[in-house]
């Protein structure tokens, strides 16, 4: 009896002093992108549970060029020029109303067939130079971009158009050492590029696969027809992913361009800093011989993907290998979990004993067998591999039933109906629960 008291006395202090979780791996962390994996083993021997949860960063610091179009296009076409100066400085004061929680570091490129200026955070409105241009806080710069801007941006009916010229000053002014960020898995880099119709010319392959490589390029491409080669050239350059191009119509049956192009930009911006964190993420493990997985039990945060997007291979050993994708990659400050089903196939193991007895070895992996990895390209286009470590076995049948003991404020109980064995009673119970899921 004693024992029993002293058991409920330590229960009650647990209650009310700590917090405990029980069955929860510490998992791996990837260092450079702060990306946390666990993975965890539920169920029987008979029917496995693997459980796989990816926690990612949250993105606070957000790195970006918006390179303007000052070329003879603009410069003849009135209209465009003034939806520019109207719309710029109204779509930046508005940056850090709509995202008070982030930190936002820019430079504002003009350019033509030449770079006619780039905003740096200590000159200012420079003349043409980038491979040094100090990203600014848009915090202490919105004004003076916005009231200088009007002035400095200028355009002239003889410069021609060529589209290399953005993308190797936003490259360089992002690649620069000057703006090399503190924190990589807190900071994300993109480029937004807007750009008048006309002749132009195209930005080398090289230029666009370096670009691609490395950074998310967004562009607006104003009163373009649909046939326009320059229309075809800056969707190549946006990867032709429909988030990542934006042309605007011009004319009495539209909105005014101004109101346009501001949109256009809010909606770059949103889908800049909504986009994935992780793409191609992949998950392989091998199985050992008496296991099978089970693709239709596959789920991704509750919701079963398509059993034909899992691929499934038999080694020479007699394991298999499965490889699955997650669709969409991973989102930042995101918790995702993963969770499939394996079944036991004993195969033609024997079932009675013969006179020969030969001892039974269910399965001898060869070293050349994949062991489990988790994969995945950060946004700046980077790869990724974490080898999984050894996978936990969980406390109970699922996730679901994990005991988490949470403390709790200690309030005098004024009701008749309370008593001091009441509250016992509730403890012992408690106990009994934690000795079953131990």
């Amino acid at each position: 009896m004693r024992n029993l008291f002293v058991k409920i006395a330590i229960l009650v202090i647990l209650t009310f002093i700590i917090s405990i979780n029980i069955g929860i791996a510490e998992g791996r962390q990837e260092p450079k992108t702060n990306l946390i994996i666990t993975n965890e083993v539920y169920g029987s021997s008979l029917k496995p549970e693997l459980v796989y949860n990816i926690k990612t960063p949250k993105i606070i610091d957000y790195d970006f060029v918006l390179a303007i179009d000052s070329s003879g296009s603009i410069a003849e076409e009135k209209y465009q020029r003034d939806a520019i100066v109207e719309a710029l400085p109204v779509f930046l004061r508005e940056i850090p109303k709509n995202y008070p929680d982030a930190n936002f570091n820019i430079s504002i490129v003009s350019w033509d067939d030449n770079i006619d200026f780039s905003y740096d955070a200590e000159k200012g409105f420079n003349a043409n130079e980038t491979s040094n241009a100090k990203l600014a806080d848009l915090n202490r710069s919105t004004n003076d971009i916005s009231n200088n801007f009007v002035n400095r941006f200028s355009t002239l009916e003889t410069e021609g158009s060529d589209i290399s010229v953005p993308i190797k000053a936003s490259l360089d002014i992002l690649d620069s050492e000057a703006n090399r960020p503190n924190d990589y898995h807190k900071n994300k880099r993109f480029i937004i590029v807007v750009s008048g119709n006309g002749e132009f010319k195209p930005a080398t392959d090289e230029l666009i696969r370096k670009v691609q490589g490395k950074y998310e390029i967004y562009v607006i491409g104003m009163d373009m027809s649909l046939k326009s080669e320059l229309r075809k050239h800056l969707k190549k350059i946006a990867e032709n992913n429909d988030k990542q191009y934006l042309f605007l119509p011009a004319g009495d049956l539209y909105p005014p361009l101004n109101v346009s192009l501001e949109s256009a930009l809010r909606s770059h911006l949103r889908n800049a800093t909504n986009s994935p964190v992780a793409r191609n993420v992949k998950i392989t493990e091998s199985l050992y011989c008496y296991y099978t997985l089970d693709p239709n039990s596959v789920r991704i945060n509750g919701m079963p993907i398509d059993a034909s997007s899992i691929n499934i291979r038999p080694n020479g050993d007699g394991t298999q290998t499965f490889e699955l994708e997650i669709p969409g990659g991973l989102m930042p400050n995101s918790e995702t979990k993963i969770t499939l089903d394996v079944n036991f196939d004993p195969g033609y193991l024997p079932v009675t004993i013969t006179e020969d007895r030969k001892p039974i070895t269910l399965c001898s992996p060869k070293s050349d067998t994949p062991t489990g990895k988790f994969l995945f390209d950060w946004f700046n286009r980077e790869h990724f591999e974490l080898i999984l470590e050894k996978a936990e076995r969980g406390t109970g049948i699922s996730p679901s039933n994990r005991l988490t003991i949470q403390s709790v404020n200690l309030k005098r109980d004024t009701t008749k109906n309370s008593s001091l064995l009441e509250k016992f009673i509730k403890n012992l119970s408690l106990l009994r629960i934690l000795q079953l899921q131990y």
